[in-house]
Formats: structure tokens, C-alpha cells, sequence
């Protein structure tokens, strides 16, 4: 897509941070935003494998990976993948390279995907023998692809770059609605109290509100912040995410103390019974902790 121009923009930004990347393979893709109208990305890229940044600007992600991304070696070599970059960026090895790229299109929105290569003019033939080539382009092909970056991409859009584009938006109206979830909890709570009607159960479920609430409004806050300086708060997300499963628990809970029955229809529940809630509560928590920080891990990457 040619039709990418230099121009300045200004609006929200996503910044990577600092990120490494270590891969066998000779083509890695780091990063990929989404914009609309115009955008500038700055970046600041050092590298001990890999000398080239290549940027590819697509209506779509279908597009780039069908008809560059997931292309076998075999299929298309280096060279060609290269030729149909929008813009190349030359990398020094062992140094950093920074500067700043600003694009435009005319309209819709356009996904910019950032390739870094360790370039090495022998792989761009392309073999004949599937079986050879294979042998033959690990021999010569195979990275490593090692950088350190950190890239601010600016949306001229006024939102958020990337996957998130009116997070800030979305995460305002939860935050609103979930202050009205806690009023309405609190007045409930305090009109069972008074009719010395409220259950354990209740109790545990109003505080999962409570801290749900809690884990939206630190999403708010670091969306807004991130809008402003492409940074945002990381430790208010971590908490979030601590808080939202704090928050998933307790409802699991009281809906199986419910299902057991307990304060319903017995006093206190078998031991058989406890120690099937508390399997259920023990291997969800434990599973969802495992998934956030596999996600975290992967933001990271």
C-alpha cells in the first residue's frame, strides 16, 4: 500500500516500552498498530541480530498474513517480502538507531505491521527440492533475530493505537455503570440488615461487586492516562487483574455454598462437600491465575 505519506500528527499515543526480542528466525513480527487518517511512530531499536525494519501499512491483518507473513521460505524469498515493505529502516548492529516515521492515509482505517530481519542477501534464492531447501535455509537463513526496542506510535485519530482504539470510552461507561452496581448493592445490604435478613452468601456476593467495581475503576484510570502520554499505569492493570479474579472467586463461591445449601436448608455443610467447593474454588483460581499470567507474559513479549 503506497499510499502512505510523510506527514505530523498529534493525539494519543501506545508505547511498547522497553522489549526484547531473541528468535531463531530471520523474519519476526515485533509490533502492530491500527490508525486512522495520520499517525507517527518513533522508534529507538538496538540490535546485535538483525539489520533491517521493515513496515507494511494493510487494510486488514488477513491481508499481510496471507500475502506476506505466512508465505513459506520456500514459496517467497526474503527479497520479495522486502519489496513489499512501504518503508525500510537500515539497522547498525551492536548500535541504536532511532528515529520517527508519519504516515497518512486518505481513509478507513490501516493496519501497520513492524517486521525487524536479519538480512542476509544468500537466503533470497528460492530452492527447488522442498527437502533440500529446508536443510540448505537453516544452514544459511536461520537468525538470530536480537533487538531491544521501544516505539511510541501516535494516533491522530485522538484514541488509542493498536487493538485498544476506545478503551478509554468503554472502560468510562463500565466505571459508571459499576458505580451504580455498588449503590444499588450498599442499599440492598442495608435494607436486609435492618430485617436481620441478610445471608452469608449475600455478603460474600456484595463484596465480589465491590471489588469488581474496583478492578474496572483502575482500568479506567490507566486508559486515561494512557491516552494522554502512550504510557499508561502497568501496576494499576496488574491490580485490576488481581482484583477482577478476587472478584470472580467470590461469586463462584456463594453461588456453590448456595448449591450446597448451606444456611438454606442445613446449618453446616458435609465434608464431603466442603472439600468439593473447595476444589472448585482452588482449581479456578489457580487456572485463571495461570491465564492472566500467561497473557501479561505475552503483552510483554
Amino acid at each position: 500500500m503506497r499510499t502512505l505519506l510523510l506527514l505530523l500528527t498529534v493525539g494519543s499515543a501506545y508505547r511498547t516500552g522497553r522489549t526484547k526480542i531473541q528468535r531463531r528466525e530471520p523474519w519476526v513480527v515485533v509490533e502492530r498498530f491500527c490508525f486512522e487518517g495520520r499517525s507517527t511512530l518513533d522508534y529507538s531499536v538496538k540490535t546485535t541480530g538483525g539489520t533491517r525494519m521493515y513496515i507494511y501499512g494493510s487494510k486488514d491483518q488477513k491481508s499481510f498474513r496471507e500475502k506476506v507473513d505466512k508465505k513459506a521460505y520456500q514459496a517467497m524469498s526474503l527479497q520479495k517480502r522486502f519489496e513489499r515493505a512501504d518503508s525500510e529502516v537500515v539497522l547498525a548492529p551492536g548500535t541504536t538507531s532511532s528515529g520517527s516515521l508519519k504516515f497518512a492515509v486518505e481513509s478507513g482505517q490501516t493496519f501497520v505491521h513492524i517486521v525487524i530481519a536479519n538480512f542476509n542477501a544468500s537466503c533470497n534464492a528460492i530452492c527447488v527440492d522442498q527437502f533440500s531447501c529446508n536443510a540448505e535455509f537453516s544452514k544459511r537463513c536461520y537468525g538470530p533475530v536480537e533487538v531491544e526496542y521501544d516505539m511510541t506510535f501516535r494516533d491522530g485519530a485522538s484514541e488509542h493505537g493498536r487493538d485498544e482504539r476506545g478503551a478509554n470510552v468503554l472502560y468510562g461507561v463500565f466505571a459508571a455503570l459499576y458505580a451504580l452496581f455498588v449503590g444499588l448493592s450498599c442499599a440492598v445490604e442495608g435494607l436486609l440488615v435492618r430485617e436481620d435478613k441478610r445471608h452469608a452468601t449475600c455478603r460474600i456476593l456484595m463484596r465480589s461487586v465491590w471489588v469488581a467495581a474496583l478492578s474496572i475503576w483502575f482500568r479506567m484510570l490507566h486508559h486515561a492516562i494512557y491516552a494522554n502520554d502512550g504510557k499508561g499505569a502497568p501496576k494499576l492493570v496488574n491490580a485490576a487483574m488481581a482484583f477482577s479474579l478476587v472478584a470472580d472467586c467470590g461469586v463462584l463461591l456463594a453461588l456453590a455454598l448456595c448449591a450446597e445449601g448451606w444456611r438454606i436448608v442445613r446449618r453446616k455443610i458435609a465434608v464431603r462437600g466442603r472439600i468439593r467447593v473447595a476444589l472448585l474454588i482452588t482449581t479456578y483460581s489457580i487456572a485463571a491465575a495461570c491465564i492472566w499470567g500467561w497473557y501479561g507474559t505475552r503483552r510483554r513479549k
